[in-house]
């Protein structure tokens, strides 16, 4: 498999869940774009598992910057930094080589820094996920 890509596990699934699933229809590589909706989960169970019929895009930098975050730079030991919308309430630190992220929440009231979040983030569902948990509206 395309190192850029994993098989997702069935716990992974979800409403709004995106994945690519292959059709060997319509797409010069087979595989096709789709978002899990309700009708897709009801029939889930009997559908993953075949293989390697679907998989699922690792977060990359794209991903993050299309859900509002800007890129400030990358560190000097591979890491991607990224700062959200007012550049001032939280950042990402990201590493892609071990889909390990820091998100870092900025406490005016303290006037410090603190982890928000320190864990795996394999792809952008997992990203959208953690950000509502952590009110991160973008």
């Amino acid at each position: 498999m395309d190192p850029k890509y994993y098989t997702p596990e069935i716990e992974e699934f979800h409403v709004g869940f995106e994945y690519e699933y292959l059709d060997g229809l319509g797409t010069s590589s087979g595989w096709t774009k789709a978002e899990v909706d309700l009708s897709f989960l009801s029939h889930l169970e009997g559908s993953v598992g075949r293989g390697d019929d679907f998989r699922v895009k690792c977060l990359d930098r794209e991903d993050i910057e299309n859900l509002g975050w800007y890129y400030k730079s990358t560190t000097d030991v591979g890491l991607d930094y990224f700062w959200d919308v007012d550049k001032s309430e939280h950042s990402i630190i990201y590493d892609y080589k071990k889909q390990r992220a820091v998100v870092t929440v900025r406490d005016s009231n303290r006037k410090e820094d603190y982890s928000a979040f320190v864990g795996t983030i394999r792809n952008k569902s997992e990203l959208i996920k953690l950000m509502k948990q952590l009110n991160i509206i973008k």
